[in-house]
């Protein structure tokens, strides 16, 4: 199997995972879902897709820091998640090719650098008592992220997002042209590809 292209800025990143945590959110939320990130493939940064998400626990290194964050909002290596992260990871790709300038993400990346980590439900108790530390969780995240961008609409509040809501075949606001359906990724790991090849192959069944 050839390398090939796994889409561009903006594109959805839907994980499906092994662990206790993500178990429990696809077992709340319904969905064979439990985490959701953005793939950002600009040069400027790096000569390599890479993943910026919201999440907690992460043991890679983000690559604007130098260091391991562990929680909060991180941009790390399409390569290294994929060869750790305990279980499925998928690609839906915008059907029409809109992308925000390189000034837009770069300006995103930098305000939302090292925003803490904020789960679900503290976010919706902190709302509820008029209070806000800035964090976020991986769906809200998202969201705020591609409102900015202009590939969602305003409407309702980010926090109340899941990652089921971004696996929809149809996302509700949405700007930026349709959503394909997602596509697995794996990692490639066998020895007879080039070293050039060895980062990241998209199954496109």
């Amino acid at each position: 199997m050839s390398r090939q292209s796994i889409g561009g800025t903006g594109d959805i990143l839907l994980f499906s995972g092994d662990t206790w945590a993500a178990r429990t959110v696809k077992w709340s939320t319904r969905s064979p879902w439990s985490h959701v990130a953005l793939l950002i493939h600009e040069p400027e940064l790096a000569p390599e897709p890479l993943v910026w998400e919201a999440t907690r626990c992460s043991p890679l290194q983000d690559i604007r820091q130098g260091v391991c964050i562990g929680d909060g909002v991180q941009l790390v290596r399409l390569r290294d998640k994929l060869a750790h992260y305990p279980g499925r990871i998928a690609l839906r790709c915008w059907t029409r090719a809109l992308r925000p300038p390189s000034s837009q993400v770069l300006s995103a990346i930098h305000e939302h650098q090292r925003r803490p980590y904020l789960d679900y439900v503290r976010s919706h108790l902190q709302a509820w008592w008029g209070t806000h530390g800035g964090g976020t969780f991986c769906s809200a995240f998202v969201v705020d992220v591609l409102r900015s961008w202009k590939f969602l609409a305003p409407g309702r509040p980010s926090r109340f997002y899941v990652p089921k809501d971004l696996a929809q075949s149809e996302l509700a606001g949405s700007l930026g042209g349709d959503l394909g359906q997602p596509l697995p990724l794996v990692a490639a790991t066998r020895p007879a590809l080039r070293q050039d090849e060895q980062n990241v192959l998209c199954l496109r069944a």
